[in-house]
């Protein structure tokens, strides 16, 4: 038996989504005095994208796909890829607790130190992390998370 495809996984992790979708929607009002209710169009909608996905992943099984170890990223690709998943993890770890600009320097650091010296690194992030937060807070008076000195 053929080891199943990146498209075969592909198709699983659609269909999975399409059933967490379903089951949610099943909690919703389907049908109401006036009609339709808010959980019809979501239950409709999920129904059919599970039977595309079952049926994207028959087709699939049945050709000579690529495997998923061929399309993913290896070597220093695969660091990047990983530093941005690490700093998105930290970021959410520390936002409640350092607050925005924090916790969105150091995930900026991460990323870029990589690319840059760490000094022009951490200079990109801090500036971008403070202009980001005069542009939320004082031009679209949007308050973004702060730590106990207000920022």
């Amino acid at each position: 038996m053929k080891r199943p495809s990146a498209n075969v996984w592909a198709g699983v992790v659609v269909l999975l989504y399409a059933a967490v979708l379903l089951s949610e929607s099943r909690s919703l009002i389907y049908y109401t005095k006036n009609g339709p209710g808010p959980g019809f169009l979501p239950l409709w909608i999920s129904g059919l994208l599970a039977v595309l996905a079952a049926a994207y992943i028959w087709t699939e099984l049945k050709k000579e796909g690529v495997m998923l170890k061929d399309i993913l990223p290896s070597g220093q690709a695969l660091r990047n890829h990983l530093s941005v998943v690490a700093a998105i993890i930290i970021f959410m770890l520390m936002l409640d607790i350092t607050g925005y600009v924090v916790a969105s320097t150091v995930m900026m650091f991460i990323t870029l130190i990589g690319q840059y010296k760490w000094h022009a690194a951490l200079g990109i992030s801090l500036s971008t992390a403070v202009l980001l937060l005069l542009l939320f807070q004082y031009v679209m008076d949007i308050p973004l998370p702060a730590n106990s000195f207000g920022f």
